[in-house]
């Protein structure tokens, strides 16, 4: 949970500095509380995606920092 917190944060301060990808799937993840597999089946790509793309936000996000 606090981890979810924290990339809420970060979304806040650094998002902008994100592909719309990365900053659409992190939101829907920080911010909507959605599975891996919901946003998959929302954006059309596959779970595997989404969780590369969270990750590669995530760790630029906390190298902004």
């Amino acid at each position: 949970m606090e981890r979810l917190i924290e990339l809420g944060q970060l979304m806040d301060w650094y998002g902008a500095f994100l592909t719309p990808r990365q900053r659409s799937f992190a939101r829907q993840y920080a911010f909507e509380d959605c599975s891996l597999s919901e946003i998959a089946e929302r954006e059309g790509v596959s779970r595997q995606a989404v969780r590369d793309a969270i990750q590669r936000a995530e760790h630029e996000l906390r190298a902004m920092e």
